[in-house]
């Protein structure tokens, strides 16, 4: 709750969330943080968190990027 679909045109930004799927999925199923400027932090597979760079493949397969429009908690 709280989040909101980024226009496709509109520039991704840190603290986005980036939605993923591999070729003949359906839906996404790999979600990101962006933590800077191409750098995500993401949790693959069978393996330890870590930080990748948001290019080639991953930028392949982006179907979708999240940000946070609710409100923050003080």
């Amino acid at each position: 709750e709280g989040f909101s679909y980024v226009d496709k045109d509109s520039p991704i930004l840190t603290d986005d969330v980036l939605l993923f799927r591999t070729p003949g999925s359906v839906y996404p199923h790999h979600l990101a943080v962006l933590i800077g400027p191409n750098q995500m932090l993401h949790h693959p597979r069978n393996q330890l968190s870590r930080v990748d760079d948001l290019d080639g493949k991953w930028l392949r397969r982006l179907v979708g990027v999240l940000r946070y429009t609710g409100k923050v908690a003080p």
